[in-house]
């Protein structure tokens, strides 16, 4: 069960689609309990039409009672708390996608004071819910390994979260490209940044940090067109491009065909959560990536990839390795496909965790 949500089909849709797929090839009867599941291809599904906490539980309870499950997968909070709500007697697997709490005090730390009430109430709201899913679920899994020491270092945890990173669609790793979305402006470099500003604080802190790579980077003479797609509207026309939201196949011409990809997250942004998404695609479609290391949290590896630029944490410094990274003569990414991306080998690790919660619980 989680917030899987039809009419977005990104960001948190794809982790519990693709995992739900590749558990379903795995020859596991997988039901969903989401928000909108219309576009849901595998399995019974119950849409809950919204994420208000009581409502989600009773169709938890509901569910649990018509399809018998042997195991509640609940992915994200709120649907952490609603399995442990319906209290369905079945073992519940507690996925977390990130750690809200030191996110929030994180942006308490760098917000601007107006800012920081809210921030710190947010932080306070989040904790007891966070304590709340690591009590009383059976079993964690987190999106990364840094998710994974810091559930470890902030709560009692019964034992080490499963960790099961962010894979990649199965689109991205064909070999197609599709028309280029840049012909307007041949003579011009292209880069995109994938930012759905109203769906974090953020990606709201990113569009500006981009904004301002932007703007200093107009007076350039080798023009760099910024594409930012997520987003309908942003600070500033001058200099960005808003393209608005794409499903995941409608992405994969903007990735293939740019210059660059960029992930302009400066630490103010920190997300205490696994591999951003938009990484894991730019990555497996073998293209340049200009990012801060904050961009490469869950994978800090790839900063040691020819044609992985890591910029330093400020907008006229980030312009400056867009400049270098778009040239002619700079290295070039070789498609990452080798990796573990793949959605259905990270649902054998789904699948070998549950089954580990299922022995244990007979065991009990």
């Amino acid at each position: 069960m989680s917030n899987l949500d039809s009419a977005r089909p990104f960001g948190q849709f794809t982790r519990p689609f693709f995992l739900g797929r590749g558990l379903t090839r795995l020859g596991s009867e997988v039901y969903n309990v989401g928000i909108d599941c219309s576009r849901v291809d595998f399995g019974p599904t119950r849409s809950v039409g919204s994420g208000r906490l009581y409502a989600v539980a009773a169709a938890v309870r509901a569910a649990a009672r018509e399809w018998e499950p042997s195991v509640v997968y609940a992915h994200q909070n709120l649907p952490g708390m609603a399995a442990l709500l319906a209290r369905t007697g079945v073992p519940i697997v507690a996925d977390f996608h990130s750690l809200p709490s030191r996110e929030w005090l994180t942006t308490l730390k760098h917000a601007p004071a107006r800012q920081r009430p809210a921030a710190a109430i947010n932080a306070a709201k989040a904790w007891p819910i966070e304590l709340f899913l690591v009590a009383g679920a059976h079993h964690l899994v987190a999106a990364g390994v840094e998710l994974a020491d810091d559930l470890v270092a902030a709560y009692p945890t019964r034992q080490r979260p499963t960790v099961i990173s962010n894979g990649v669609d199965p689109a991205f790793l064909e070999s197609q490209r599709g028309i280029t979305p840049f012909g307007g402006q041949p003579e011009a470099r292209h880069v995109v940044a994938v930012i759905p500003s109203s769906s974090a604080p953020a990606n709201v802190v990113a569009l500006k940090f981009l904004r301002e790579c932007a703007s200093i980077m107009s007076t350039e003479d080798q023009p760099i067109v910024f594409h930012v797609l997520g987003s309908r509207r942003g600070p500033g026309d001058d200099g960005l491009v808003y393209h608005g939201t794409r499903t995941q196949p409608a992405l994969k011409p903007w990735v293939a065909h740019a210059d660059a990809c960029l992930l302009p997250y400066p630490p103010a942004t920190a997300l205490r959560g696994g591999a951003r998404n938009k990484l894991l695609e730019a990555l497996a479609g073998g293209r340049r990536v200009v990012t801060t290391m904050e961009g490469l949290r869950g994978l800090p590896e790839a900063r040691d990839w020819p044609g992985v630029f890591v910029a330093p944490d400020t907008p006229a410094e980030f312009g400056t390795v867009v400049r270098d990274a778009v040239s002619a003569d700079a290295p070039t990414l070789t498609p990452q496909r080798d990796l573990s991306l793949n959605w259905d080998a990270l649902a054998e690790e789904l699948a070998a965790a549950f089954e580990a919660v299922l022995d244990s619980n007979a065991e009990r």
